[in-house]
């Protein structure tokens, strides 16, 4: 999570492209239609990889690792454990 947000700019054009073909997938594979308009599924590319980079955010560690031991004094997995326990009991 700390590498993606370091170099945002690499990944976003990369998760456009995935998410843009899976709402197309979708769409195709359980309704057989042709997918949303143009403008449609550019807002929801967006809103989803919006959503992504935000989820990598709260990942990331946010204590600094002590320089003289190189060990943080927080879990590095500490942001994922509080993801995870929000979608287990919401």
């Amino acid at each position: 999570a700390q590498a993606i947000n370091a170099e945002r700019s690499l990944i976003v054009p990369h998760l456009g492209l995935f998410f843009r073909d899976e709402l197309l997938n979708w769409s195709w594979r359980r309704l057989r239609s042709p997918g949303p308009a143009p403008m449609d599924l550019k807002s929801m590319v967006k809103a989803n990889v919006v959503n992504s980079i935000n989820r990598m955010k709260v990942m990331e560690p946010t204590e600094a690792i002590n320089t003289k031991t190189s060990v943080s004094s927080q879990h590095l997995q500490k942001g994922t454990y509080d993801l995870v326990e929000n979608a287990v009991n919401p």
